[in-house]
């Protein structure tokens, strides 16, 4: 995890160090005026004073997975880049293919909007209102394994505020199992945005951890797919001896490990 973490120092994420972070959501659900806003809102902050750049996090499983399954990896990224972290957990199963990614444009987009106004608000942490400011331009998007399909259509339809792509193990389609043939990537048709990307893979990531199941990023609908349909400035990195489900907690990881090697 900490060689993840020196990536994101080396491609410019961070401003420094701070050994500090605090973490708070706005109540267990944000339910904004607009209704189709369905995500629990998360963050991860330094507590040092300043003002720091942003980085959207959308968990796996399309969100479905929750965000203190990341709550070490979230933490020790905050700490390293001195970055704010906002993550989103998807409240519901989605009730047809294409919802998620509805779900995490209308939420992206009302959390930039607002993100000001969170940080200075009644329920802000004390330690970190009016000391902790969010730089709103040159916002980074990161997204894990299935993730990765709901943040690159995000991205087919605008750019925004998003000007760095991270993606981890990710993974098109809507199931391993291939049951939705539903792709935004068609390699070697390109897709329509520049963004500068990372892409880490794990080298785990084809290896089936139960005979019943495929593995959780085959490789025909994962990683290489991504790199292939890529435009833009594209760095793709492979961390051998690393399996999908270990950006997780241990908590988590483990129950994770009987499917996700």
């Amino acid at each position: 995890m900490l060689k993840l973490l020196l990536i994101f120092i080396l491609l410019g994420l961070a401003f420094g160090s701070n050994n500090e972070t605090i973490s708070w959501n706005f109540g267990s659900f944000i339910r904004p005026k607009n209704k189709s806003i369905e995500f629990d809102i998360n963050f991860v902050s330094p507590t040092k004073s300043g003002q720091y750049p942003i980085t959207i996090f959308f968990t796996g499983l399309d969100g479905i997975a929750p965000s203190f399954g990341y709550k070490d990896f979230l933490n020790k990224l905050s700490i390293e880049t001195n970055t704010i972290l906002v993550s989103f957990d998807l409240l519901r199963f989605p009730k047809f293919p294409d919802k998620e990614e509805k779900l995490f444009k209308s939420s992206l987009d009302w959390t930039l909007e607002n993100l000001n106004s969170l940080f200075d608000s009644n329920t802000t942490p004390d330690l970190i209102r009016n000391r902790i400011y969010p730089i709103l331009n040159g916002v980074s998007l990161m997204g894990h394994s299935a993730s990765g399909h709901a943040i690159v259509s995000y991205l087919n339809e605008t750019c925004g505020k998003i000007d760095k792509l991270v993606l981890i193990d990710p993974v098109d389609g809507y199931d391993p199992f291939g049951f939705f043939k539903i792709y935004i990537t068609n390699p070697p048709v390109q897709l329509p945005f520049l963004t500068p990307t990372l892409i880490i893979r794990t080298g785990l990531d084809n290896v089936p951890s139960n005979p019943l199941f495929p593995p959780c990023a085959p490789e025909k609908v994962s990683n290489g797919r991504f790199y292939e349909s890529l435009s833009g400035p594209t760095w793709y990195l492979n961390f051998t001896q690393y399996g999908h489900a270990d950006i997780l907690d241990d908590f988590l990881r483990l129950p994770a490990s009987l499917i996700c090697i």
